[in-house]
């Protein structure tokens, strides 16, 4: 694709500008980073940081190499009223039930369980929009199902680019 995910290769010159500029950050266990979506950010690989540390600190630190990255828990903020895209693609609400394609987000929490459910305000704890007791079916039941699903159209995308053509 051509979206920012892709800026290596979709515009070089911006990606050495950002490359420049960069701030890679030692980030500890339990360090929490908080920021708004406009804030350009990927994950580094441990070699990467390597790197960083090296011109940092100078040749006197020594770390194994590794090309494993490091793992995080991302969290994304969006209102109820924004819509899950439509087409063929990898959303896990969507597919565990395809009927949740292009539907709100609070749609989906009121048909098909917590896949996003509200963090902001807090909800009082017997209120009827409280469905966290359905967080429950949605680890154990409804996630494991749309991995699956996940991992078989990963594959047939692959399949799908190797012959040069679309899903």
């Amino acid at each position: 694709g051509k979206g920012t995910c892709n800026i290596k290769t979709s515009a070089p010159h911006l990606y050495e500008k950002l490359e420049e500029n960069k701030i890679v950050y030692d980030i500890k266990k339990g360090d929490v980073i908080f920021h708004d979506r406009w804030l350009f950010h990927r994950t580094v690989t441990v070699a990467e940081y390597e790197k960083q540390l090296m011109n940092d600190l100078g040749e006197s630190l020594k770390l194994e190499r590794s090309d494993k990255i490091f793992r995080r828990y991302s969290i994304r903020y969006s209102p109820g009223s924004a819509r899950v895209p439509p087409g063929y693609g990898v959303e896990p609400s969507v597919l565990y039930n395809a009927a949740n394609a292009n539907r709100t987000l609070d749609e989906i929490v009121e048909s098909d369980g917590p896949w996003y459910p509200e963090v902001w305000p807090r909800l009082k704890e017997n209120d009827e929009t409280d469905n966290i007791g359905g967080l429950v079916d949605l680890v154990h039941e409804k996630m494991p199902q749309a991995e699956i699903a996940r991992d078989e159209r990963k594959k047939e995308i692959r399949m799908a680019l190797k012959k040069g053509g679309g899903p």
